[in-house]
Formats: C-alpha cells, structure tokens, sequence
C-alpha cells in the first residue's frame, strides 16, 4: 500500500483551495491513479465554481456578466434540492441567457428544469415542454456532444414519452463519455427508468444495481 497526498492552491491569495489523502495499493499502479484522478475530478468540479462563484460575487457584485451568473447558479445547484433552490437557479439562468442568447449552460439548464417540472407521461405541460425543446435544439446547434447537452435531450426525450429514442441516447452519451461514471447518474437513471417501462425489467435492474 502507499499513500499519497495531493493538494491544490491558490496563488491569489495563497491558500488552500482542496487537498486530499489517498490510500492505494501498489501492485495496480494504473488503476490507482485512474482512481486518484476521478475523485480528484469529482471533487474538484464542485469546489472550484463555488470558488469561481464567490470570486465573481466579489470581483462584479452589481453587474454580473453570463458567465458569472452561469458560476453562479451551477453553485447553487450543488446544494441539497428544494424547491427554492430551483427557482433560485431557474432566475440565475434566464438572466444569464438574456445577456447571452448562445449560452448553452443556460439553454440547457432552462431545458432541464421546464422538463423536469413537467413529471411523468400524462401530466405535462405543453408549454413548458415545447420551450424546453426549442432551448435544446438552439443548444445542440452550438455544441450537440456536450454532456450537460445529452443529459438535458435525455430528460426531455423520457417526459415526453420518447423512450426508444432516450435509450439511444444515453448510449450514445455512455459510449462517448465512458469515464464518466458518477457525472452520468442521470444518464443512467433515465436508461434504467425506459427499459423498466418498455418492459426490460431485467435489464433496467442491472443498470441501477451498477
């Protein structure tokens, strides 16, 4: 076994943004280090907007351009769900997108929301739904690969009752993003949800069993 260390710092000022100790057998020296370098990732992901977030409260409190607006709401979105949190979010977004119609965080994190809001087949809200899809469709002409883009068309796919299409979808993501485990519980929540309700229980089992 060897243990390791790692942190990251600041320079301005100096200090201490995240550090971490890692306990890792050596006789998987490779596997140890993918290891390393996703928690690394998973962690940092979040510590570093709400650190850009607070940097950008501080440096342009009045008048926020879209990305820190953007900064913003991907901080709020890391804390616990609620419905406040929601609309807190939603408000960061449609402001960021007013200031910058081409922001594809914020056309697919409007997306996400005006789907998600909508529930299950059967109880939609057809304008809610029809904006959601006119959003992604402007956010795929940018940038039609980008995770949060794919995750977004998934959600939007299963409410409106488009599951075959969903599971093509998320095995698209899967098959381009095949690192990307903890990032894609959605992905993988919205494939195990299709298959259950296309009658490939079994299926949908082992993909939330994984």
């Amino acid at each position: 076994t060897e243990i390791y260390t790692l942190s990251l710092h600041d320079a301005l000022p100096i200090s201490i943004l995240w550090s971490d100790r890692f306990d890792e057998e050596i006789e998987e020296p490779g596997a140890a280090q993918d290891r390393i370098v996703r928690r690394m990732r998973d962690e940092l992901s979040v510590r570093l907007i709400d650190i850009e977030s607070e940097r950008s409260r501080s440096e342009r409190p009045i008048d926020p351009d879209a990305f820190d607006l953007v900064l913003r709401a991907r901080s709020i979105r890391n804390q616990p769900p609620s419905l406040l949190r929601d609309r807190e979010v939603m408000a960061l977004l449609e402001r960021a997108l007013a200031l910058d119609p081409s922001s594809v965080y914020a056309l697919t994190g409007i997306a996400y929301y005006l789907s998600n809001a909508t529930g299950n087949v059967g109880w939609q809200d057809f304008a809610k739904l029809q904006r959601a899809e006119h959003l992604l469709r402007r956010a795929q002409s940018i940038a039609p690969e980008a995770p949060f883009v794919l995750n977004a068309h998934v959600l939007w796919l299963r409410t409106v009752g488009r599951c075959a299409q969903a599971i093509e979808v998320c095995k698209y993501a899967i098959r381009m993003y095949p690192n990307r485990i903890r990032g894609w519980m959605g992905i993988y929540h919205e494939l195990g949800r299709c298959k259950a309700w296309m009658g490939q229980a079994e299926e949908a089992i082992v993909i939330k069993s994984e």
